[in-house]
């Protein structure tokens, strides 16, 4: 595709006959075109009776072939286990930072009881020691 100033839009990388990649363009905020990622594509062309001799199934359904469609890589899965689910939802530097965060407050909220707990026996001990 070329643009009105003669600039190709439209460029190919192709890696073998079968498939190419397309880039993908949009307007960024100030209305310039800018490339956001490209998209492999892949054209097959064949007669109807090859096509009914060789059917294919819907999406990832069986038979799953040319092309084999794998599992989608990276999705959500729901779980009801909140380290699992804050693992899913944020990256290992901002998770370990969390966990850190939590372990301190833990530690915190644990020593003040403890000392609320143990503060009147330890001044009772003291008091008791200097009578």
């Amino acid at each position: 595709m070329l643009d009105e100033d003669k600039t190709n839009k439209l460029r190919w990388k192709d890696d073998d006959d079968k498939n190419f990649w397309v880039p993908m363009y949009d307007k960024n905020k100030e209305g310039e075109i800018e490339c956001h990622g490209y998209s492999r594509l892949q054209i097959d062309i064949m007669p109807a009776d090859y096509a009914k001799d060789n059917p294919v199934g819907s999406a990832r359904n069986d038979p799953n072939t040319n092309p084999q469609l794998m599992p989608p890589m990276g999705r959500l899965s729901f779980s009801l286990n909140p380290c699992k689910m804050l693992g899913q939802l944020m990256g290992p530097a901002a998770r370990r930072k969390c966990y850190c965060y939590s372990c301190i407050c833990f530690c915190c909220i644990a020593g003040v009881g403890l000392m609320a707990m143990m503060g009147p026996v330890i001044a009772g001990d003291v008091a008791a020691s200097l009578l």
